[in-house]
C-alpha cells in the first residue's frame, strides 16, 4: 500500500487534537496553514507527497453513533480510501474499505459478525500503548479471533495507537509484527520522523503506514520518499526491554541479548535491525543458537549479555521472570550480538 494521510473528520470538517493526550478537537485550520474542507485537504496532500491511500476517522459516528455523511467527500478520491465509522451501519463509496474497531465493540461475536458480513473490511486493532481497546485480553487474543476471516485480506488488519496520535513517540510496531505473522497490516499513530516511516516498511508484514502530524507539519517530500525506498531495503524487528539493559546497549556494555527462539526470533538474521521500545535501533552482527540460557552464558559470557549480573544462576533466574524452563526447553535459546545505530529519541549514539 505505501504511504497514506490520516483525516479526523467531525461536523465535515478536519480536525486535529487540542493536545496530544486528549481527546478534544479543533479544526485544522486553527493550528496548521491547511483546509478544514476533507476533499481539499485529502486532495492537497496526496498530489503534495505523492500518497497511496487514504484514512479518514468519522468521530461523529465513533464517538457519538451519529455518522456524518463523507461518501460526497470521498466518491471522488482517486486513492483507496479506508474509512472508521465506528460500529455504525456505513454509507459509503464503492472504492472505500469499511474499518471497523475493537474500540467500539464489547463484544467479540458482534465484532466478528461485521467483520464477516463485510469482504472488503479491514479488523481495526485499537491500542493506548500495549494496551488494546475494546473485549480482549491482548494482541494474541485479537489474533486468535480474527485470524481466519482476515488472513486472505490485504490490508487484513489496521493497527493504530490511538493514544499516541499527535505525538511523536513511534506508531505500535510490537503489535503490527504480531499481525504480520498472520495477515497484512496497515499502522499508525505516532508516526513523527521519516525514521519511523522507514523503520514502520521495514517490519515484516506492515504494507503501509499511516500518516497524520507529520503531513501537517509540513515534512519535507524529499525525505518522506527516501524513507520510503529505505524502508522498503530493510528488515526490522521489534521487542520490549528494561530501560536499565537498553541504557546498557546503548553505551555498549551490553552487546549480546538473549531471547528463545520462538517464532519470531527465528526470524531475525545478521544484517537485520532491532527496534527496542519504539526507541534504540541497533544493527544484528550474529545470532547463535543454544540449548539453555546457562550455555548461552557460559559460552557468551556474563559481562556481555547481562553486565550487572554477578554469577550465572542470578543471570538464569532474570530470564526465568520471562520465559517458563519449558518454553526454554521447547525452542532453544538465541544470543543476538548487536551494535547500537541510534536512540531516535535523543539522536546517534556515541
Amino acid at each position: 500500500m505505501g504511504l497514506g494521510v490520516a483525516l479526523d473528520i467531525k461536523e465535515g470538517k478536519v480536525v486535529v487534537r487540542r493536545s496530544p493526550d486528549v481527546r478534544e478537537y479543533i479544526p485544522i485550520s486553527r493550528r496548521y496553514d491547511l483546509p478544514d474542507d476533507p476533499h481539499e485537504l485529502a486532495t492537497l496532500l496526496v498530489e503534495r507527497y505523492d500518497l497511496d491511500f487514504v484514512y479518514v476517522a468519522d468521530l461523529d459516528a465513533i464517538l457519538r453513533g451519529e455518522p456524518a455523511d463523507t461518501s460526497d467527500a470521498l466518491e471522488s478520491l482517486e486513492k483507496p480510501v479506508f474509512v472508521d465509522v465506528g460500529a455504525c451501519e456505513p454509507d459509503l463509496p464503492s472504492h472505500a474499505h469499511r474499518v471497523i474497531p475493537t474500540e467500539c465493540y464489547d463484544d467479540k461475536s458482534e465484532y466478528i459478525e461485521d467483520l464477516e458480513e463485510d469482504e472488503s473490511a479491514v479488523a481495526g486493532l485499537d491500542l493506548n500503548g500495549s494496551e488494546i481497546l475494546g473485549p480482549w485480553d491482548g494482541v494474541g487474543d485479537f489474533l486468535d479471533t480474527v485470524v481466519e476471516v482476515v488472513y486472505r485480506r490485504d490490508p487484513g488488519v489496521l493497527v493504530i495507537d490511538v493514544g499516541a496520535v499527535g505525538s511523536k513517540e513511534g506508531p505500535p510496531y510490537e503489535a503490527a509484527t504480531s499481525v504480520g505473522m498472520y495477515s497484512t497490516a496497515l499502522i499508525g499513530g505516532g508516526v513523527g520522523h521519516p525514521e519511523h516511516v522507514k523503520l514502520a516498511l521495514g517490519t515484516p508484514g506492515v504494507s503501509g503506514v499511516i500518516l497524520g502530524t507529520i503531513l501537517f507539519e509540513g515534512v519535507d517530500p524529499m525525505k518522506l520518499e527516501q524513507a520510503r525506498r529505505e524502508g522498503k531495503r530493510l528488515r526490522v524487528h521489534h521487542m520490549g526491554l528494561e530501560e536499565e539493559y537498553l541504557n546498557l546497549i546503548k553505551e555498549g556494555k551490553k552487546t549480546v541479548e538473549g531471547r528463545v527462539k520462538d517464532d519470531k526470533r527465528a526470524r531475525i538474521k545478521p544484517g537485520d535491525k532491532i527496534l527496542f521500545n519504539r526507541r534504540l535501533l541497533v544493527k544484528v552482527i550474529d545470532v547463535r543458537e543454544y540449548d539453555s540460557f546457562e550455555e548461552m552464558l557460559r559460552e557468551e559470557g556474563l559481562e556481555n549479555v547481562l553486565p550487572n549480573v554477578d554469577s550465572i544462576e542470578e543471570g538464569v533466574e532474570i530470564y526465568r521472570r520471562f520465559y517458563s524452563s519449558g518454553k526454554e526447553k521447547m525452542f532453544g535459546v538465541l544470543a543476538i550480538e548487536i551494535e547500537p545505530i541510534m536512540d531516535l529519541w535523543e539522536g546517534i549514539c556515541d
